[in-house]
């Protein structure tokens, strides 16, 4: 087969996903590409000027769910980094808000959730406290989570591309792709070039 390379794995896409997957995974010595339809990383939902950049506290899964426990444990594996790489985040909180009395059963069963899901530290605002904290908004009552925050997503998604540049993670960008599936091995095609990437196993965080 002319023009092609192989690895033992191959991701699909160049956002905060697919690249947390391979700064994971590159600790085990694979031969890892990452392939990405733009002209570069982080350009589709993990943009910094589309995407939230909010790190979730855990809140609103269901109990033993592998989302909830995944949520809680990613959540201060994010902080854990951005803290020893210097990258910025804003440990704000959120309010999860009522607008009526009417509403409050819905803190409630906020604060059940998140207690089943291993999450404590939530607690309950009254309409003064809500005003403190936020003027413009116009609540009867309001859950606070301190634990939800925000990070410098540009500058998380740069800092993990340099790691995995460093154990020789490959990248190939403007990757129009074409997938199969033959004699044991993902054949992944650039419509473009016509380029072929061999590999073992993909993951598709597209």
């Amino acid at each position: 087969m002319k023009n092609k390379k192989e690895f033992d794995i191959v991701i699909i896409g160049a956002g905060v996903i697919s690249l947390s997957i391979a700064l994971y995974l590159s600790k085990q010595k694979k031969r890892i590409a990452i392939i990405e339809k733009e002209k570069k990383i982080g350009l589709g939902a993990s943009h910094f000027k589309s995407n939230s950049s909010v790190i979730h506290a855990g809140i609103y899964y269901k109990k033993n769910s592998l989302k909830s426990k995944l949520c809680l444990e990613g959540k201060n594996l994010i902080y854990e980094f951005c803290e020893k790489n210097k990258i910025k985040t804003n440990k704000c909180g959120k309010i999860i808000f009522a607008k009526n009395s009417e509403d409050m059963y819905k803190l409630d069963k906020c604060i059940e959730r998140a207690n089943n899901n291993g999450l404590k530290d939530l607690y309950f605002l009254k309409k003064d406290d809500i005003k403190k904290i936020e003027p413009n908004l116009n609540a009867h009552a309001g859950v606070f989570s301190p634990s939800s925050g925000v990070l410098d997503t540009k500058s998380y998604l740069n800092k993990i591309y340099n790691i995995l540049k460093a154990r020789e993670v490959k990248f190939f960008t403007n990757f129009d792709i074409s997938l199969e599936h033959k004699n044991d091995k993902w054949i992944s095609t650039n419509k473009k070039t016509s380029s072929k990437i061999l590999s073992k196993i993909i993951i598709n965080a597209a």
